[in-house]
């Protein structure tokens, strides 16, 4: 019983880690009607119509996020198409679920919705709900209150039902033993292991083996797509000739911005700490006491570094008290007056902060001063040619675009807005011998993205530079002459020998033992390159453990009836064999405690809603009535 739950536990665990995956692509595109549905409605879902804008602007949201998570690495047109399967899925089972949710009659009260909206933090100013920011807020996004509040009730709507149905009814209790079993139960293994490397190495192919190798091992001896590009780049070095700077500017920024030019007063200081004994009630006038016949000392002719060293508390006794250089505010408040009350060479009174009890000396001075415009100037120049660069930037990026929109000559564009222009030799995707802007991810995105001949939308790559491309030509990936890579391609020949006597091997091992022979007679005489060990007991989840996540893996979806693992485990470029040997099972003593159990329980419940769900949404969709209007897809 307990190895029948083992696998139901497994079948449920790894059912709910990966259902939402296998659902995400094929659950909503096994079976809906091609037929227009009508010639107004992109999707109609039991009778309910979707728009084509309303899919559109699914299709272009996923189509933003699969770009932003890809590092705009996906080519384009694929990009594209998985952006319209993922947008037409979301539709259909929201379609699915509002119909659900009507027939069970869900509704969200007015009073839930204005509280929802009032707690979103973009309609509030100073953490309380505004009207005209709601209204404002609304508009940016091109959306009226009816509109918002309607699609926000639909989701909230969604929301609570999707609750429901994720919420496990029963956990039941038998799973969760037999989960707790899995994760407390100890296993051993026997390990054969071969490492095709260390085995003796075939000999090298002749002609006619290597040719039929590497013909059928055709896709990966390709070049890389490659293209040809020409591009401009607008940054502040290509705005700076035409950017002028006055004196009247300069001086202005001067007064405007005066404390900057100002270098404040600090103080080169000592001290010397009396701490604070915390069981004393009378800590701080014993301290006191003590600090100041230190300070008598010190004004009866003793030297400040040598009483320092011989009697401060502090870690810079050895350093004579020494605290270096300090300005305003770097203290606490009563040290930082009483330090900069002082006159140089002046050693203060008594002065009690939350560190214990000091006396500070002041050993310099250096005074606030200000730097002069004339020594500013230069400085201020420079600052304010980056502040107008960075705005002609944005501008002239707007320009660029305006040109762009009616021109394609990417070289008079650059020409007449005085912009620096290149045209590329082929280039890869990683391409070494390519420039630091031709490498930038956005870059890279936009040449192997766009079309040949078109041009890339104007992109800022950073902050201040812009760039737009022109696809001049394109090579796509063509097999590489086997002359020019027989090396690499015989070395692969001969790993791929190797890796099938390996794999031969171990599939004596598996029959020897099938035919009734004992573990150590089946691996008795083994090749170089191969060894058998036998690693200490371990838990599935041991990460101590020197045997491989996937031999423990393995271990467990076995049992002393059936002692080997069915499949090759192959691990780091090693194949093994895992053979059970020993099961221990869990004492009573090793029992998770209550809380832990719980925390599994509510893993385990989340696990099995999510499939409640995922079941739910499949059966609604295999009743459904489900059409697409193909003719408008292609067009959105």
């Amino acid at each position: 019983m307990l190895n029948i739950m083992r696998v139901a536990a497994q079948s449920w665990v790894m059912k709910g880690l990966l259902i939402f995956l296998a659902f995400t692509f094929a659950a909503f595109f096994g079976d809906y009607a091609s037929v227009g549905p009508s010639r107004d409605a992109a999707v109609v879902v039991n009778g309910q119509e979707v728009s084509p804008m309303t899919l559109r602007r699914e299709i272009e949201a996923q189509t933003r996020q699969l770009r932003e998570r890809s590092g705009g690495m996906i080519p384009a047109q694929a990009l594209e198409s998985r952006a319209r399967m993922i947008a037409l899925r979301n539709t259909i089972e929201r379609g699915l679920m509002l119909a659900l949710a009507n027939d069970l009659r869900l509704a969200i009260s007015p009073d839930a919705l204005q509280e929802h909206i009032a707690n979103t933090p973009a309609f509030q100013v100073d953490g309380r709900f505004d009207p005209t920011q709601y209204k404002a807020a609304l508009r940016s996004f091109g959306m009226t209150p009816k509109s918002y509040e309607s699609s926000t009730l639909e989701a909230l709507m969604l929301d609570q039902l999707q609750s429901a149905l994720t919420t496990a009814i029963h956990t039941p209790d038998l799973l969760l033993d037999d989960l707790e079993a899995l994760t407390l139960e100890k296993r051993q293994i026997a390990l054969l292991t071969i490492d095709p490397d260390a085995m003796e190495p075939p000999s090298a192919p002749d002609d006619k083996s290597l040719e039929a190798f590497y013909k059928s091992h055709q896709a990966q001896y390709m070049t890389p797509v490659r293209v040809k590009l020409a591009y401009t780049l607008i940054d502040e070095h290509s705005v700076r000739d035409d950017i002028t700077v006055t004196d009247d500017e300069i001086a202005a920024y001067y007064e405007e911005n005066m404390p900057a030019f100002k270098t404040p007063e600090t103080r080169h200081v000592r001290h010397i700490l009396v701490k604070l004994d915390k069981e004393n009630p009378n800590a701080e006038a014993d301290a006191s006491a003590k600090a100041q016949v230190l300070r008598e000392r010190i004004l009866a002719g003793e030297s400040f570094e040598t009483v320092a060293k011989e009697s401060s508390e502090d870690i810079t006794a050895q350093q004579g008290g020494d605290l270096g250089v300090i300005r305003r505010g770097m203290m606490v408040k009563a040290f930082d007056e009483a330090a900069f009350s002082l006159e140089q060479g002046a050693v203060s009174d008594v002065v009690v902060t939350p560190f214990g009890v000091h006396l500070i000396k002041v050993d310099a001075i250096v005074h606030e001063s200000v730097k002069p415009l004339e020594k500013s100037r230069a400085e201020i120049r420079e600052k304010l040619i980056a502040d107008k660069a960075i705005e002609k930037v944005y501008q002239r990026s707007i320009d660029l675009e305006d040109r762009a929109a009616t021109s394609d000559d990417l070289a008079a564009i650059a020409k007449d807005l005085n912009l620096r222009f290149k045209e590329t030799d082929y280039l890869s995707m990683n391409d070494d011998k390519a420039e630091q802007i031709e490498r930038q991810a956005k870059f890279v995105a936009a040449a192997f993205n766009t079309a040949t001949g078109a041009l890339s939308p104007v992109t800022e790559v950073d902050e201040g530079k812009f760039f737009i491309l022109k696809v001049l030509d394109r090579k796509e990936p063509e097999p590489k002459p086997l002359a020019d890579i027989r090396d690499e391609v015989s070395q692969a020949y001969m790993a791929q020998q190797n890796e099938q006597s390996a794999t031969e091997l171990l599939t004596g091992v598996k029959q020897a033992l099938s035919e009734g022979k004992s573990w150590d007679e089946a691996t008795a005489n083994l090749p170089k390159g191969a060894h058998v060990t036998t690693p200490a007991p371990f838990l599935m989840t041991d990460l101590k453990s020197d045997v491989s996540a996937a031999a423990r893996r393995a271990a467990f979806q076995t049992s002393l009836k059936s002692p080997l693992h069915a499949e090759i485990v192959r691990d780091a470029g090693k194949l093994n064999l895992v053979y059970l040997t020993k099961v221990l099972p869990v004492e009573e003593k090793d029992r998770l405690p209550e809380a832990q159990r719980t925390a599994m329980r509510r893993q385990l419940s989340a696990i099995l809603g999510q499939e409640q769900y995922e079941d739910l949404l499949r059966d609604l969709h295999e009743r459904a009535e489900v059409r697409v209007n193909e003719a408008l897809m292609k067009q959105l």
